[in-house]
């Protein structure tokens, strides 16, 4: 496989800081049940790309992950999330999936998390600066050669990524 690297430059930033350009139109926020969300992250786990229109940082105790019960923390740059401002607070919603997968790709376990975000202006300011955190224990399953961890903004579907290996016994 040959690879490029690609270079672009953007003359300007949307009113949350990230690049943007003349003639985008984005179209209302898409809305889908809960069987379709579910299947989204399905299929964004068992994909052998990562998700990138999403920041996020994945931050763990060992990596490799050993065998025991950890902690897994994720950062997720909110500037690239969706908020809506109403009732005096910016509202966001986010779905993870933390999938062990096996060195072929079949997934082995997998636990789903909805998290719903109701920022005050300052915790929005701080998040902005800081990022928004989320943390979930993770119990490393025998066969697991890595965890994905899936981010995806509830009200887009802009999708981020994070693998992480698994130390062999």
């Amino acid at each position: 496989m040959t690879s490029r690297l690609v270079q672009v430059s953007v003359a300007a930033q949307d009113n949350a800081g990230r690049p943007a350009r003349e003639g985008y139109f984005a179209g209302p926020p898409a809305v889908e049940s809960h069987g379709a969300c579910a299947q989204a992250l399905r299929l964004a786990a068992a994909n052998p790309l990562r998700g990138a229109a999403i920041g996020m940082q994945v931050k763990v105790q060992s990596n490799p992950l050993d065998w025991w019960g950890q902690s897994v923390i994720v950062v997720i740059d909110p500037h690239y999330l969706h908020f809506e401002g109403r009732d005096g607070r910016m509202h966001s919603e986010v779905d993870l999936v933390f999938a062990q997968q096996t060195s072929n790709g079949r997934i082995i376990r997998a636990e789903t998390k909805t998290v719903q975000y109701s920022l005050l202006p300052d915790t929005y300011r701080d998040a902005m600066e800081q990022g928004l955190f989320f943390e979930e224990p993770v119990i490393v399953e025998i066969g697991s050669a890595r965890l994905k961890v899936v981010l995806r903004d509830a009200s887009t579907g802009a999708l981020g990524s994070v693998l992480i290996p698994v130390r062999q016994r």
